[in-house]
């Protein structure tokens, strides 16, 4: 009976024990794979959190800016006091601004009530962001920039007679004191009453989208499919 230390039952072991190139070509493969979709899937996440994360913080300054104007927030000079509010956002830029609407409104847009005895005084506005660049202008509250390659891709407004209609270049959401209405604008247009909802789209230059729905009524959602669920 051969011995288990013997050098021929050594070399058999040692060769049985062993790993073939093929074998080890196997399990770097599979390594490999595996690594790939990890990287994948946290790319997939880090782009998911990044947008839903800008699209929260600009509903969020929706929501502020509706409380601004509802809520006769005084400016530290306190020149705009009880003035309307609005948000306004440029079509494939990374910022958007607060601004004071304080124009007056030759459109019919939140003129009443102006003074009263049982209401709130109220400034008069046009419902639209008029630049410095053209006086009279609306002084700008505060901006804000989204960072990590977002931008605001499509904006787009919804009437009951033309339904929706995109590409838009700009949109502003105005709220003004004593009225809980929204008010709706677009790309340099004058105020249109028809106007009862709008959304904005935000895409990472890594890929994927998330929209923010704005409605007439104050209700401000983020939603994935806007034309179907705004």
């Amino acid at each position: 009976m051969e011995s288990p230390l013997s050098p021929h039952h050594v070399m058999k072991r040692s060769r049985h024990a062993g790993v073939t190139l093929l074998e080890l070509l196997v399990v770097m493969a599979i390594i490999g794979i595996l690594s790939t979709v990890i990287i994948v899937s946290q790319s997939t996440f880090n782009k998911t959190v990044l947008l839903s994360s800008a699209a929260y913080d600009v509903a969020l300054a929706i929501r502020s800016t509706e409380t601004f104007g509802l809520g006769s927030r005084v400016t530290e000079s306190d020149t705009y006091t009880n003035s309307g509010y609005g948000i306004h956002f440029v079509a494939d830029a990374p910022t958007f601004l607060i601004f004071v609407d304080n124009d007056p409104p030759a459109n019919g847009c939140h003129t009443l009530p102006v003074t009263g005895a049982s209401s709130p005084a109220a400034i008069p506005g046009n419902c639209m962001y008029i630049p410095a660049s053209s006086p009279p202008t609306d002084p700008t509250v505060q901006t804000y920039t989204l960072g990590n390659r977002v931008n605001i891709t499509n904006l787009c407004i919804y009437s009951n007679s033309s339904k929706w209609q995109c590409n838009k270049s700009s949109l502003n959401i105005v709220s003004s004191r004593p009225n809980t209405t929204t008010y709706l604008s677009v790309g340099g247009e004058a105020y249109n009453q028809s106007y009862t909802k709008a959304y904005l789209t935000l895409a990472s230059t890594q890929g994927g989208e998330a929209s923010v729905c704005i409605y007439t009524t104050g209700i401000v959602s983020l939603v994935s499919d806007p034309q179907l669920q705004c």
